[in-house]
């Protein structure tokens, strides 16, 4: 569960460039970041702290408006993977999923929202690339009338014949002279419109392809997090479901050396989750994370034979 990055769009010539976006604050998620090796829990009630109560309105007005809505639900998305990597290593498997198909919701929603702006966009730069290739397709064939006329009055290189200058004109009007001056002048804007066209439609169909992605990119958390429930659920099932016999079996099969600290951690949280009133499980944690030194063992007690009478 990551953000992907959307491309600011191009538009010169047709749509001023939309300003940068301000990016969501790094300080609180580097924080959250940080307690999370410490404490996985308290960086989930700190992500949670920071979702908003209601989902920033997405303006599909214009694509600049779009792309600032992308990026507050952007970070409301990166809270949520946030919050996701917490719950899970705190071993609070149910809210891990809830947090992944929320942002998986929202994912989709910020889909469909962006999708009439990508699209409006889409379409004035088709019909600009449109408009500029007809442009220079009649340059091109004004210049082939002109030239034409020019072939005709070099018959007559004293313009003493008006039947020549009249066939000239009729070849390549006044009128028409004027129109290839007007179009040879945004000759250059034409050609820019053109090539702006389809870099336009590259970065929204690039943009479209992410958004998709991105909704995509919750399956596997899903996936995995559902996988790691029903596996429980089956184990439980060998305790018949005594979830306090099943976390002091986790406690014990963890033990004090673990190969793997990160699942072994992850195990022991869950197990104190299950059975919260098991003492031993946090401060077996607490070993494991330098927190607390394990208590040395009890020396047995000697066994004497007692004395008669005593």
């Amino acid at each position: 569960m990551r953000r992907s990055a959307i491309l600011s769009l191009l538009a010169p010539a047709l749509m001023a460039q939309a300003p940068a976006p301000a990016p969501a604050p790094a300080e609180p998620r580097a924080e959250i970041r940080k307690l999370m090796a410490e404490d996985p829990l308290a960086a989930l009630e700190k992500a949670k702290a920071l979702l908003p109560a209601t989902k920033p309105a997405f303006d599909k007005t214009n694509t600049q408006t779009a792309m600032k809505s992308l990026d507050a639900w952007g970070g409301v998305l990166e809270i949520y993977s946030l919050a996701f990597d917490a719950a899970g290593e705190a071993g609070r498997y149910e809210e891990a999923k809830e947090m992944a198909e929320k942002a998986r919701d929202m994912a989709k929603e910020m889909q469909a929202e962006a999708i009439t702006p990508f699209m409006a966009v889409k379409k004035v730069w088709s019909k600009a690339s449109e408009d500029a290739t007809k442009a220079l397709a009649r340059i091109e064939e004004l210049k082939g009338k002109e030239q034409q006329a020019k072939d005709v009055l070099a018959t007559d290189p004293k313009g003493k014949d008006p039947k020549v200058k009249a066939k000239a004109v009729e070849l390549f009007s006044p009128a028409e002279e004027q129109e290839l001056a007007d179009l040879l002048a945004n000759e250059g804007t034409f050609k820019s419109n053109i090539t702006n066209a389809k870099i336009v439609h590259g970065q929204v169909d690039k943009n479209l392809r992410i958004l998709n992605d991105q909704v995509k990119g919750y399956d596997k958390p899903l996936e995995q997090i559902g996988n790691r429930i029903k596996d429980e659920q089956d184990e439980l099932l060998k305790f018949k479901g005594n979830k306090v016999t099943f976390a002091k079996a986790v406690y014990n099969t963890v033990g004090t050396k673990p190969t793997d600290m990160k699942n072994a951690l992850i195990a022991l949280r869950r197990a104190a989750y299950l059975d919260p009133t098991n003492k031993l499980i946090p401060h077996r944690i607490d070993v494991l994370t330098g927190k607390a030194v394990e208590a040395p063992a009890k020396p047995a007690k000697k066994s004497g034979t007692r004395k008669k009478g005593a």
